[in-house]
């Protein structure tokens, strides 16, 4: 990353110097000096004639990174809240009464806070081409265009004159009625109502945010270490945002389920906060807890069956909310995936008072 907000692995477009969270990819490639990391990665040769350093030790930590990264960096597109006026300048939208309109297919939007949190189309039934089009600028999405249409021609026409459904995603849903007189879909930000009891929070103030996380998750590692610092000392110190963390450990990962009931033992030391962010680094429960000065209750904590059930109620809670993914990081309600716009949920978290 750079001081002028330019990635220049031209990986990831928005870094510290624009305002948002450093670009972990780019700081982590850093530290290993790659600075011709694009051309190693995304020529089709996989070759380069001047290698920056020897990549022996130290490729398979950097590959880790990058498959760790691989999961935030292109989901992150598909997400919505913005400003109207960002979509309606791009789709070419002109206002006509309380409408929008391109021809005659009508956009109207829902905000919260100058965000658009629920965006509606209402167009030509047949017209599936400019629906692919208008859904690709909402969910910012880099989805090629055809198959973004092959996509509603082959799920949404399954239900034609059925009446409305919902067609869910893990970011947003979509709400679909389609008829022979027309075509009508509303893009709306995930909102997660019933996820329980909050247990550990950290922060005097503001909004809540929850991180549903797997300590053997290497995304959920590099969201503690790298992007959490940032968000701690932009808006959790400054009394903008509370952390709440929950449990979600991933069947696939062996140790996840121990490390959720390490954390829940440091708890009952006071010491969760720094305990996480040990664990975030490796999994050695015991090595932390001697650094850390955990008295011997904490031993026993670990076959504590109430330790244990902390964390399965945290992963019944994901469940039910279709919560698969980790890290999935809630603001409020509203579940997101960009970090790049968090102040916008902050601001439309804020608007209904949670």
């Amino acid at each position: 990353r750079t001081d002028t907000g330019v990635c220049p692995y031209k990986i990831h477009k928005n870094t510290s110097g624009r305002g948002g969270p450093p670009c972990p990819p780019c700081d982590q490639l850093s530290v290993f000096g790659l600075f011709e990391i694009r051309k190693l990665f995304l020529d089709s040769s996989l070759a380069i004639e001047k290698p920056v350093i020897k990549l022996e030790e130290k490729m398979k930590k950097l590959l880790l990174t990058l498959f760790a990264f691989a999961s935030l960096l292109p989901s992150a597109q598909a997400q919505i809240a913005f400003a109207p006026a960002d979509f309606i300048q791009k789709i070419g939208a002109k206002k006509v009464g309380m409408d929008w309109k391109v021809g005659k297919t009508i956009f109207r939007f829902e905000t919260l806070a100058g965000s658009a949190y629920k965006i509606e189309y209402i167009g030509s039934p047949t017209d599936t081409r400019f629906a692919a089009k208008a859904l690709q600028l909402i969910i910012n999405s880099k989805m090629d265009m055809a198959l973004l249409e092959k996509e509603i021609r082959s799920d949404w026409v399954k239900y034609k004159d059925l009446g409305s459904f919902i067609s869910p995603g893990n970011y947003f849903d979509v709400e679909v009625d389609w008829t022979s007189e027309r075509l009508r879909f509303k893009v709306m930000t995930r909102e997660l109502f019933n996820l329980g009891q909050d247990r550990i929070v950290f922060g005097q103030s503001g909004v809540l945010m929850r991180v549903f996380s797997d300590f053997e998750c290497p995304a959920c590692q590099s969201f503690l270490t790298k992007i959490l610092p940032y968000m701690t000392e932009r808006w959790i110190n400054t009394g903008q945002l509370r952390y709440s963390y929950r449990h979600n450990p991933l069947d696939f990962h062996p140790k996840a389920i121990p490390a959720a009931i390490a954390a829940e033992c440091s708890a009952r030391q006071n010491k969760f906060w720094e305990y996480h962010l040990l664990l975030a680094k490796s999994l050695k429960f015991m090595i932390h807890a001697k650094a850390l000065k955990f008295n011997q209750s904490f031993q026993a904590c670990l076959s504590d069956p109430t330790a244990r059930a902390a964390v399965i109620y945290d992963l019944k809670i994901a469940k039910t909310n279709r919560i698969s993914s980790t890290p999935t990081i809630l603001i409020g309600r509203f579940l997101i995936r960009d970090y790049h716009r968090i102040e916008n949920y902050i601001l439309m978290a804020q608007a209904l008072g949670k």
